[in-house]
């Protein structure tokens, strides 16, 4: 008798376990309708922006969350892409949590052209090595035995 008693009250609790769950999800798209994947989802708290859950959009700029349906109150889902603007949800506003559209706007502050450029210090011709004295230069040196101590293999 207390085995089965014990059995029932276990059934109890797990299914009001699993009824106390719920799953907020949806797609993530840019301005121009394409899906984005690996774009940042948090679930924030909106009194302190803490971070209650994170996910990650796949492949079909899909996320899933799967959280207590009692910390849904007071929250907030943040949605983060690189070249896009932040943008963020109040799920008080909502009564489904299940499909949520996010579109993302591009950030107008977009660089079109990155320049790198290097300095040379050493160049090798042949089997010669230059060292390019000017960029070993810090006017600490006094003579040029202490500028030759800072070339690399000199000592």
């Amino acid at each position: 008798m207390f085995k089965n008693v014990t059995i029932v009250c276990l059934f109890i609790s797990i299914s009001r376990l699993a009824i106390c769950q719920i799953s907020v999800s949806g797609i993530v798209k840019g301005s121009g309708g394409d899906t984005l994947e690996s774009c940042s989802v948090l679930l924030l708290e909106k009194t302190d922006s803490s971070i209650v859950a994170f996910s990650i959009t796949n492949s079909s700029g899909i996320f899933e969350f799967v959280i207590d349906s009692v910390q849904l109150n007071n929250k907030i889902l943040s949605f983060s892409y690189l070249g896009y603007l932040s943008k963020y949800v109040d799920l008080s506003d909502m009564k489904d949590y299940k499909n949520i559209q996010v579109k993302l706007q591009p950030d107008g502050q977009m660089v079109d052209e990155i320049i790198i450029s290097e300095k040379q210090y050493v160049s090798q011709r042949g089997d010669t090595l230059t060292y390019h004295l000017d960029n070993f230069r810090d006017s600490t040196e006094h003579n040029i035995g202490q500028l030759l101590n800072k070339l690399p293999g000199s000592k």
